[in-house]
């Protein structure tokens, strides 16, 4: 015969809850007699497997496991400790955690350890942080720790999960050497194309680089406003002056002109001794009218240059008066990379361009003969005189010319 319910020894209650957390749901309730001894054996498998469950975890992690009491004393040393810090299990229990720390660290680990031992702020607790570790046989190397405390009693102890990240820090410094070296040989190229850009008018050397143009053979058709200029008796010139200053001379005035031309968009496509030829509508183009204006402004503006520059040359070569004489002219032209797959020149030709060099020998020193095309283009803007037509060599028709005022 069954006897009357009995209830759980108050021993297995916890005071917070009235029911042990390790038992099932239905401890605390009435209960048969013997059922009591169930439970108790309940427990305690539930109890032995979370132990061995936990040994398991912590032998055969693949970091190390390391806990620690407030005095800093080694309470627990997996075997991937062993085998990281080449310290035994028995050797470390009992023994200071200073023993893996460098000796310049161990002063402010110190500290840091009796001040969070003794309740202050944990600040690190629960963060990964890098530091440097000590082998047994003296050697450093980087790790990663994660920290964690728990109170029991009264009593503080910490845990500390460890992972050697040498490799890791071998690969990034290997990425930072990358890093440099190509910092270095970006740097290089730089200066590289900063001395290719000289050979090479803007656009052109933009359009190359900014990857709008093909490095290779070919050409089309584009229509264009193209400019010449030489020095009235610079060949002369030459004889007379000693040739250190006639380079000066030569280089100031290119320059300056190669300044202006860039100014207002043009494309120097070479100098010729003395002379320089410059095209406006590629590899860049404001329209046919506005790449006319602009040819015609910096022909103007080469003109008035030329004044001041005379000055120059009086003072410094004591030259002899210099005039500059320009030719402009405005059609379809073939533009493109002229020459072989070794080598190319980015230019011009065409019977247009022969045009605009025959305006420029036609021309009076100091002035500056357009074409009938171009004249169209820029006369509502541009004062313009009649000139005598074009007839010359290479030239099947006779072409109304005219010349900018001044």
């Amino acid at each position: 015969m069954l006897s009357a319910p009995t209830t759980l020894n108050p021993r297995f209650l916890s005071s917070r809850s009235g029911v042990d957390p390790y038992l099932p749901r239905w401890v605390g309730l009435p209960i048969l007699p013997d059922m009591g001894a169930t439970v108790r054996r309940y427990r305690r498998v539930v109890n032995s497997s979370a132990d061995t469950a936990l040994e398991a975890i912590v032998r055969s992690a693949n970091d190390a496991i390391v806990t620690v009491d407030a005095a800093g004393r080694v309470l627990l040393w997996n075997p991937y400790a062993e085998r990281l810090f080449g310290y035994s299990s028995s050797e470390m229990t009992g023994q200071l955690l200073t023993a893996i720390i460098p000796e310049r660290y161990r002063e402010r680990h110190r500290d840091n350890f009796q001040r969070v031992a003794v309740g202050g702020d944990p600040h690190v607790i629960g963060k990964t942080v890098e530091h440097t570790a000590l082998h047994r046989d003296g050697s450093e190397f980087p790790i990663e720790l994660s920290r964690a405390l728990w109170d029991v009693d009264g009593e503080r102890f910490f845990v500390g999960i460890i992972r050697d990240i040498t490799e890791r820090k071998e690969a990034e410094a290997e990425i930072r050497r990358v890093n440099d070296t190509l910092a270095e040989t970006n740097e290089a190229l730089e200066g590289l194309a900063g001395k290719l850009s000289k050979y090479l008018s803007r656009q052109v050397y933009d359009s190359v680089f900014e990857g709008r143009t093909q490095v290779e053979v070919g050409s089309y058709r584009s229509k264009l406003t193209v400019f010449f200029s030489d020095i009235e008796g610079f060949t002369e010139l030459t004889d007379s002056v000693e040739p250190e200053a006639v380079s000066h001379l030569l280089n100031r005035y290119l320059g300056e002109m190669s300044r202006l031309a860039d100014e207002q968009g043009g494309t120097v496509d070479k100098f010729m001794g003395d002379g320089i030829m410059v095209f406006f509508g590629d590899p860049e183009s404001r329209g046919t009218k506005e790449d006319a204006l602009a040819c015609v402004r910096m022909a103007t503006a080469m003109r008035d240059s030329i004044e001041d520059l005379k000055v120059e040359w009086r003072r410094e070569a004591g030259a002899m008066e210099l005039h500059v004489r320009m030719g402009i002219n405005t059609g379809y032209c073939t533009v493109g990379n002229f020459g072989s797959s070794d080598r190319l020149d980015y230019t011009i030709v065409g019977r247009e361009v022969n045009t605009a060099s025959r305006l420029e020998t036609s021309a009076d020193p100091g002035q500056i003969h357009i074409s009938h095309t171009t004249y169209e283009l820029v006369k509502d803007e541009v004062s313009c005189s009649p000139a005598r037509p074009l007839e010359a060599k290479g030239i099947a028709r006779t072409s109304k010319t005219y010349q900018i005022d001044t």
